[in-house]
């Protein structure tokens, strides 16, 4: 070989070996810039994960708050509907109310309240003139075939006639 080849080679092993020193402290420096990064890494990694914990809990909170905020509304709702028909069947009974008493005061104008209120005399007193009614009119009748029970029919609507003259006169 000559010495120029030899000379060449020398130096492009130089050079190759200045290359490999060269790759070699650059992959030196570039594993210590990574090792270095990796807590930095690591808690810009935590803060992200902290982050988005916060915004998860945020939107959990927040969507919890619009539906109690839904269920309220519809309570509110139907609170509302229920005083509506506790209005409207307030109003019906008022009416009924109203209805009964309209209905009370007309009966107690009425022939029977006054019957009522007679007692236990008035009461009698109806109850012979209907009984000793029929009994006189049954014994007229009968009257027609034997004449001997017109007397019974004539003091019968005697007495039909005096509990009407009690129950109307007093």
């Amino acid at each position: 070989m000559n010495i120029v080849a030899l000379h060449i080679t020398n130096v492009s092993m130089e050079i190759i070996l200045l290359f490999s020193r060269g790759f070699l402290r650059i992959f030196k420096l570039t594993l210590f810039v990574l090792f270095s990064m990796i807590p930095l890494l690591f808690a810009q990694q935590q803060a992200y994960a902290a982050s988005k914990a916060a915004d998860s809990a945020q939107q959990a909170m927040d969507d919890y708050e619009a539906s109690q905020e839904a269920r309220l509304t519809a309570a509110e709702d139907a609170v509302k509907i229920w005083l509506e028909r506790v209005k409207t069947e307030q109003s019906a009974v008022q009416q009924a109310v109203n209805d009964l008493t309209a209905a009370q005061k007309e009966m107690d104008g009425g022939a029977l309240s006054k019957l009522r209120a007679g007692g236990l005399p008035k009461q009698m007193a109806l109850v012979g003139l209907l009984l000793f009614s029929v009994r006189s009119i049954v014994d007229t009748v009968a009257a027609l075939t034997d004449p001997s029970l017109m007397m019974g029919a004539l003091v019968q609507a005697g007495i039909a006639l005096a509990c009407a003259a009690y129950l109307f006169l007093l």
